[in-house]
């Protein structure tokens, strides 16, 4: 009696403990369970194809990245814009804003902005509806609401700025506190720091004009014009002017901050001061009652005023050419061509940016929506077909074979009296029959399935919860084509193209984000590019025109 029932029960044994290490070894079930693995090997166990076919991925049943077998990772359905990082775009409206949005919380706003570049720690994060905007640095242009057709590179970059627009600003603290102000040119740490609402303002230096509030000022050097708050002044030199506090329509041109500089004018009174000697060949009278005449000093070094046809002396003729000379001065009057530095009221005109709607014809790149006709190759879930192998849980019918322990049955052939029917209580052996239910069992495997990432998606996941990745301090790699793209490494270093990524992210090769058409240079950066990039060794960011010189860096610029 004993025996009836012993191999059932050490089958159902073997069975539980076969289930139980489905749970941790991919050797039995091998397949991403929905809450992670362990016991993994980095390079062998991969997420990917083993044929000449892309990756995609997907949420509630919507193509969003592809891994092609080139190993370049495509987003789709996403408006033409690239979003990485937590919650960067999570507000976008994905209406083809071809925004470019990687940080935590960049663009976290943005509804209906577009051709935005935000890379950084909440880099441009309050943008709702401003467009033409490049911000690279932490929280740069990080409180823009509407603002448009703005640069901002560095730490705390135009951090402050809303409504502002056109300004350009290059350094940590650069314009950080402009608020409204337009048309502000900027590089260096700390200049026009402490601006809020002036405007047409140029600083180069290290906190150049950072305490300004004014207007129209220019300062080339360290802390020049620093701690002016005038308009309208031209500081050049390091520290010029820069203990000028008040003061409007200044020039100083020195190296050092005194208060009386190499050269000093006021613009309101067209007078220079050269405080030092000053060399010329000749000082000429443009005005009063000894026009046309010029300054002369004799042997003795005294000067005295005479007319040009005076100092021609002998030489005559030779010195009338010199006269020629003079009208040479008169071409200075071309400077007063630089009054069309006014001019620069025309990157108004750059409102004209709002015709990059139509960008929105490159709304054909939505073409390549027509990639998704490629969910065709959902057609692979003919593989689910592959849960056939499930039916090999027949062989569970083996479990049949214990069915011959109806060879106890000739023990009933002891009694062929009639008690022969008792052998069919032998039958009642078949209940153990009821273990090959226990092959039915075997759909528990499928309910390890259930438990794993299918080839055609998954429903009734929790995010969080449920994740492809490693449980134990294993590296998890991603392939096409069984050739690696993608490594996570257990510290968390993201390689594309790198499997042995020394940073937080490591591309090796091309990198482009957001650029709405073909790019094909080498070894290039591109951020947000609207146009053709032919060129070696570049680097661009926000470009909207063809870019074909070799080495090249670009920030912010329509045409190159």
């Amino acid at each position: 009696m004993l025996r009836k029932y012993l191999l059932p029960v050490l089958l159902l044994a073997f069975y539980c403990q076969a289930l139980s290490q489905a749970e941790t070894q991919n050797t039995v079930f091998p397949f991403w369970k929905i809450k992670g693995n362990s016991g993994t090997t980095a390079g062998t166990n991969f997420i990917g194809t083993t044929d000449n076919q892309a990756l995609d991925i997907r949420t509630r049943d919507t193509l969003r990245v592809r891994v092609t077998t080139r190993g370049v990772i495509e987003t789709y359905n996403t408006g033409q814009s690239v979003f990485v990082g937590e919650a960067a775009g999570i507000n976008d409206d994905q209406t083809n804003n071809a925004n470019v949005f990687v940080g935590y919380n960049a663009g976290q706003q943005n509804t209906t902005g577009g051709a935005n570049v935000g890379v950084g720690y909440r880099a441009l994060r309050s943008n709702t509806n401003g467009v033409n905007n490049t911000a690279m640095g932490y929280q740069a242009l990080g409180n823009t609401t509407s603002g448009h057709s703005n640069t901002a590179i560095g730490f705390w970059c135009m951090l402050s700025n809303t409504t502002g627009a056109q300004n350009t600003a290059l350094g940590v603290d650069a314009l950080r506190f402009n608020t409204t102000g337009v048309s502000n040119t900027t590089i260096g740490l700390y200049s026009l720091r402490n601006l809020t609402n002036g405007s047409f303002n140029v600083a180069m230096g290290l906190g150049a004009l950072q305490n300004t509030n004014g207007s129209g000022n220019v300062a080339i050097g360290y802390q020049s014009g620093a701690n002016n708050i005038g308009s309208n002044n031209v500081f050049i030199g390091r520290e010029s002017g820069s203990m000028d506090t008040t003061a409007s329509s200044r020039l100083y041109i020195d190296n050092s901050n005194t208060s009386a500089p190499l050269i000093y004018g006021n613009f309101s009174t067209n007078s220079v001061t050269i405080n030092d000697s000053l060399t010329s060949k000749y000082f000429r009278m443009s005005n009063g009652a000894t026009n046309g005449y010029v300054l002369q000093s004799d042997a003795a070094g005294n000067g005295s005023w005479q007319a040009l046809p005076a100092i021609s002396g002998p030489t005559g003729a030779t010195g009338a050419t010199g006269l020629t000379g003079f009208t040479g001065p008169t071409g200075i009057q071309g400077p007063t061509g630089v009054t069309g530095i006014q001019g620069e009221t025309g990157p108004t005109g750059a409102m004209g940016a709002t015709g990059n709607n139509g960008a929105t014809g490159a709304t054909g790149i939505q073409g390549v929506t027509g990639a998704t006709g490629a969910t065709g190759a959902q057609g692979e879930t003919g593989p689910t077909g592959s849960s056939g192998p499930t039916g090999a849980t027949g062989i569970q019918g083996v479990t049949g074979a214990i069915g011959a322990t109806g060879i106890q049955g000739e023990t009933g052939a002891t009694g062929p009296t009639g008690a022969v029917g008792a052998t069919g209580s032998n039958g009642a052996t078949g209940i153990q029959g009821v273990t090959g239910a226990t092959g039915a069992t075997g759909a528990t495997g499928a309910d390890g399935s259930l438990n794993a990432w299918g080839l055609t998606g998954n429903t009734g996941t929790t995010a969080g919860t449920n994740f492809i990745g490693t449980t134990n301090a294993v590296d998890w790699v991603v392939k096409t084509n069984n050739t690696e793209r993608l490594r996570v490494q257990a510290a968390g270093n993201v390689g594309i193209g790198d499997a042995n990524p020394g940073v937080a992210l490591s591309v090796n090769g091309n990198g482009t984000f957001g650029a709405s058409s073909q790019m094909t240079g080498n070894h290039s950066l591109i951020v947000g590019a609207l146009d053709t990039i032919t060129s070696l060794n570049s680097f661009a960011v926000g470009a909207r025109n063809k870019i074909t010189a070799n080495n090249a860096q670009v920030f912010g610029v329509d045409n190159y």
